[in-house]
């Protein structure tokens, strides 16, 4: 999306909401064809919002007929905040300024989608934003992970019934005259819980974030950061929805990593496990006068490294 792009948001009653145009250029993730950023994306300032699913939990706020030049629906709210503010102060000032409200997404078959949001800037502040009985929270987020329902405050309780995880093994121990030890690596970790519901891939991710060793570099924390990833992807068949008799199998389509000091944008997808990436830099430089679409199709290709072979010395 490129600085200069105009938006009109979603109020009630099929009316049109806040209408906006873009300060600063973003790159991110859309959703089925949505011509604006949805998902998670970064901004030429070092902005990241992310949104995440908060089924059952999310209240949005009340508007009214004079509330509608100012309303954004759920999935508007990452596009406006990344095309219009720098740092989670500026986001968080926004946040005060606009109505989110409950309604149908056209796209979605008029489903009604509850979000909450992942908000980082390049000073390394986090925060959550939820809205919950119709009311805006902003939760400092000093661990930085965040997963899907619950709303965080009570992932943050959760976490207190894994406070034994360590990366580091068990000691033996005796026993009368028996000595008794860990049958593998990994023993620290024992009780993580493994299944993809959001409470336990946050326990996931809040233990490997904090266990992982530091990154020499910005390419180090990249790859690192994926390997992280690699412990929510979730392959089809594993987890499968049922609707009307037909099964709909969930399958992780996009995994994504900002690089928030140097603007880069990597991902890669369910078909492709190659790391892309975009850079903000590159995206300037085209000098877009439009929202653009950048390819992320393609198939896996396996490399066959059959003619590299060599002697053993």
């Amino acid at each position: 999306i490129p600085a200069g792009t105009k938006f009109v948001g979603s109020a009630p009653e099929n009316k049109p909401g806040l209408a906006w145009t873009a300060k600063y250029a973003a790159i991110g993730t859309n959703t089925l064809g949505m011509p604006y950023i949805t998902t998670g994306g970064l901004n030429e300032k070092g902005l990241y919002v992310g949104a995440f699913n908060l089924a059952e939990f999310a209240v949005y706020q009340d508007v009214t007929p004079a509330d509608y030049d100012k309303t954004l629906n759920a999935f508007e709210l990452p596009n406006y905040l990344l095309t219009t503010t720098a740092t989670v102060d500026e986001a968080i000032a926004a946040l005060r300024e606009v109505k989110l409200a409950d309604m149908p997404i056209k796209y979605f078959d008029n489903l009604h989608m509850q979000f909450h949001y992942r908000l980082s800037d390049k000073s390394g502040r986090s925060v959550v934003i939820e809205y919950l009985e119709g009311e805006l929270h902003v939760i400092e987020n000093p661990l930085g992970a965040l997963t899907n329902s619950p709303n965080f405050t009570w992932h943050l309780t959760n976490l207190t019934n894994y406070l034994n995880l360590s990366p580091y093994g068990w000691p033996a121990i005796e026993l009368e005259n028996l000595t008794l030890k860990p049958s593998s690596l990994g023993s620290g970790l024992n009780g993580m819980p493994g299944d993809f519901t959001s409470p336990s891939r946050f326990i996931r991710a809040v233990a490997f974030q904090e266990m992982h060793a530091p990154s020499a570099t910005a390419d180090d924390g990249i790859k690192t950061a994926f390997h992280i990833l690699n412990q929510f992807d979730i392959p089809k068949g594993a987890s499968v929805q049922k609707a009307g008799g037909v099964e709909y199998p969930d399958i992780t389509q996009v995994t994504a990593a900002s690089d928030l000091t140097n603007l880069r944008f990597f991902f890669r997808t369910y078909e492709n496990s190659q790391i892309r990436m975009i850079t903000m830099a590159d995206f300037l430089a085209g000098n877009h006068a439009d929202v653009v679409l950048f390819d992320r199709g393609g198939d896996e290709v396996f490399e066959n490294i059959a003619d590299t072979a060599k002697p053993v010395k």
